[in-house]
């Protein structure tokens, strides 16, 4: 798997993007929205 790009998801979302995002990915789109996420909420991988 190649290593998450947070500015190549912002220019061109997908869900199929973001259905691949492992929990850390989910959690720099979060930290990039200043979306607050806790821990445990996230999907498991």
């Amino acid at each position: 798997k190649m290593r998450f790009d947070l500015q190549e998801f912002l220019d061109s979302p997908s869900l199929e993007k973001l259905e691949s995002c492992r929990k850390d990915d989910l959690l720099c789109i979060a930290a990039h929205f200043d979306v607050c996420v806790v821990r445990s909420d996230v999907k498991r991988d």
